[in-house]
């Protein structure tokens, strides 16, 4: 995904687009996961930490104010969730010293990594396929859903449930092996880090040279006085892959980024626009000198690059020139292969990034032609009924307005060119039966039967409800997120361990992240209405109370209906099986509520409702708002102009499959993941992928890049 595609991408995302979400974190997810897996030392909490980062990404991405700087920000939660984990299981042994980050996990913790088959045998046996075929498998939540022919809810639900068993399992033998562990812990961090902190610090250096003369070539950059900001290294198993430079101007974070791989070649660079002046930014070169520019630039670290891959592709993007070189085979080009630079239209290089060459896919015997694909899609899709806000800078034909659509189950993603049989075949033709509309509205009406019909609560009162009050909590900062405001709290006493160390040294991601989000509460506020969207609580805190799931959902269903009271009828508890609600542990600390927004039966589509309450405090820690105007909804007709079986061939008939290589990560233990030959699913006129079909119109939905 190039830097445009990004933007674009997470400009969606952050509006609210489930599926630009979706490509991002898949584009992302190999990196999340690496950098995970250089702070947990295993495969599960890696993947734990990975996905308890995407659910905070995704419900924090709006408060992102340049989208360009995603992957950074993202990297950022991904090492943040990776360090809570690791201090919650104690599965470092700090030294004190910036290298005690990068030391492996105590040989103590090896002998639970035995243990886990164990624990993942004891779990119920629905549970279990999920953990395994996710944990053990690396497949993702989509692929096993369909599998296993459940709706991707219940697959999610299945996969909260058995992380939070295994969590409980593992909860008394953690804190034995920390008593067990203390008292040989200095000695045992010496002994274990000693050649690999000196190794570790002779790289550092020699890369910090590096990195450091090469944005001092830069000669507007070189002299803004830049300052070290984070130095950091990722590892991929034992074995270091990465190591990341960041310089800012003192008090701000406006700087440059340099990534250089362990023999000092580049790897990543971007550098802010703000450094430049107006008047250096003020030239306009013709595409010829910028090309030269960019040549220059490529040689200057990769000499063979610009002929050992395909001609160069531009894209003019206004202030900026955009020139990228792929892989190809079978004349098709490798994802994240070859090299992409952005140039400025002054001249000046905003970013690079290189992913070389890979090993070249083979062609498969016998493929899939597209008449045979759109025969098997024809004979698989069902189409279901939803309401939701077609954002115009995802979809080609949105306006930002509420639109009924018919939604093609299961989704148009890409398949598969190889033919596939057997039960293969039968489990990725499994339909998703999941019905949102389906979930509990007694509780609901139990709490419409109690109180009398209201208005939104004031945003102040709502705030002291959630424990924010302006005498015990102070501004820490402020987001303007255009349609929302985003604002940071923190109690006002409160000193944050990463800000209590008194050092001059540069940061690591996880000690910046620390100092910027330890003990704060994250809110966003519509700007218009000032109502509270969502509410994020980083804050440890522990009560003494030990609160069921009935007690917490009725303090969550309590807080909804004070929090928009318009919406709160429309809404549907989705609940676990019995089955898992025997399996449930009361000793979790939080409990976790999703809700989604029905009228009329046909259910809101990416308008959900979740709420997470601390079972020892009784504090909500978690709330995200169905982003939802009930004034908007009424005025839509839910009754579909278009008769299904001709929404079916409209979107049957626009269709055209295209073929292209796609990484795939499965059972793929080098992070790298490895090429398959697929289908892309897109409307024959555009060529852009098609998502749904507005069921008033009969007009094709398609993204808009």
């Amino acid at each position: 995904m190039n830097p445009f595609e990004l933007e674009a991408a997470v400009k969606a995302a952050a509006d609210g687009d489930a599926s630009a979400f979706a490509q991002l974190i898949e584009a992302e997810r190999t990196q999340m996961l690496r950098v995970a897996g250089y702070y947990v030392r295993n495969h599960i909490d890696a993947e734990d930490a990975v996905q308890e980062a995407i659910c905070r990404a995704f419900t924090a991405l709006p408060t992102l104010r340049e989208p360009k700087y995603f992957r950074t920000w993202l990297t950022r939660i991904v090492i943040n969730t990776s360090m809570s984990l690791l201090e919650r299981s104690r599965k470092t042994i700090p030294t004190g010293g910036a290298e005690a980050e990068y030391l492996t996990a105590s040989h103590k913790d090896t002998d639970g990594t035995l243990d886990l088959l164990q624990a993942v045998s004891a779990l119920p046996p629905k549970v279990r396929r999920v953990i395994l075929l996710k944990y053990m498998h690396d497949l993702r939540l989509k692929d096993i859903a369909e599998l296993l022919e459940l709706p991707l809810g219940t697959v999610k639900t299945y996969q909260n449930k058995g992380l939070n068993l295994l969590r409980t399992y593992y909860r008394e033998e953690i804190e034995e092996r920390r008593r067990a562990v203390e008292p040989i812990a200095a000695d045992s961090a010496a002994w274990e880090g000693k050649d690999m902190e000196s190794e570790l610090s002779e790289m550092l250096h020699r890369s910090r040279e590096r990195a450091k003369t090469l944005f001092e070539n830069q000669s507007a950059v070189a002299s803004a006085e830049l300052k070290p900001f984070i130095e950091d290294v990722f590892r991929h198993g034992d074995q270091v892959r990465e190591l990341l430079f960041i310089w800012t101007k003192p008090g701000t974070e406006i700087g440059i980024s340099v990534t250089l791989s362990p023999d000092g070649d580049l790897i990543d660079y971007s550098v802010d626009m703000e450094l430049y002046t107006e008047q250096e930014k003020c030239l306009h070169l013709p595409p010829e000198e910028l090309f030269a520019i960019g040549e220059r630039f490529v040689r200057d670290h990769y000499p063979d690059a610009p002929d050992q891959f395909s001609a160069l592709e531009i894209e003019d993007r206004g202030d900026r020139v955009f020139f990228s070189c792929s892989q190809y085979a079978s004349g098709m080009p490798l994802p994240r292969s070859g090299f992409w630079i952005d140039l400025h239209r002054s001249g000046f290089v905003t970013a690079f990034k290189y992913f070389g060459s890979k090993p070249e896919p083979v062609m498969p015997d016998h493929i899939l032609t597209p008449e045979e694909l759109l025969e098997e899609v024809a004979k698989d899709l069902s189409m279901k009924l939803y309401f939701m806000r077609l954002h115009e800078s995802v979809h080609s034909q949105g306006d930002d307005r509420l639109h009924l659509v018919y939604m093609p189950q299961p989704y148009l993603i890409n398949r598969p060119a190889v033919p596939e049989s057997g039960e293969s075949k039968k489990n990725a033709q499994a339909k998703d039966d999941y019905d949102p509309c389906a979930g509990a509205n007694e509780p609901i009406l139990e709490v419409l039967r109690r109180n009398e019909p209201g208005v939104p609560a004031d945003p102040e009162t709502l705030l002291e409800s959630l424990g924010i009050s302006e005498a015990e909590y102070e501004v820490l900062r402020e987001v303007d997120m255009g349609s929302e405001r985003g604002v940071v709290y923190r109690r006002r006493e409160a000193v944050p361990a990463a800000e209590a160390v008194d050092s001059t040294d540069p940061y690591t991601l996880y000690r910046y992240m620390q100092a910027r989000n330890e003990e704060t509460v994250k809110v966003r506020f519509d700007r218009d209405s000032g109502r509270i969207s969502s509410f994020i609580d980083f804050r440890e805190e522990t009560g003494i109370l030990q609160l069921d799931d009935r007690a917490c959902l009725e303090i969550a269903l309590n807080l909804l209906h004070t929090a928009d009271p318009f919406v709160f009828p429309h809404l549907r508890l989705n609940l676990e099986e019995e089955e898992d609600k025997e399996t449930e542990q009361p000793s979790r600390q939080n409990a976790g509520f999703n809700f989604s927004v029905c009228k009329d039966s046909v259910p809101g589509f990416s308008h959900h409702v979740s709420v997470s309450v601390n079972r020892t405090t009784g504090r909500i820690n978690h709330y995200m708002s169905a982003d939802l105007g009930m004034e908007e909804l009424e005025k839509l007709s839910l009754v579909p102009s278009l008769p299904l079986e001709e929404a079916k061939r409209r979107l049957i008939a626009a269709l055209e499959p295209r073929l292209i290589w796609e990484l795939d990560y499965s059972d793929d233990r080098s992070g790298d993941g490895h090429y398959m030959l697929r289908y892309k699913l897109v409307e024959r006129e555009s060529g852009l992928s098609v998502r749904m079909i507005e069921a008033h119109t009969g007009q094709i939905v398609t993204d808009n890049f």
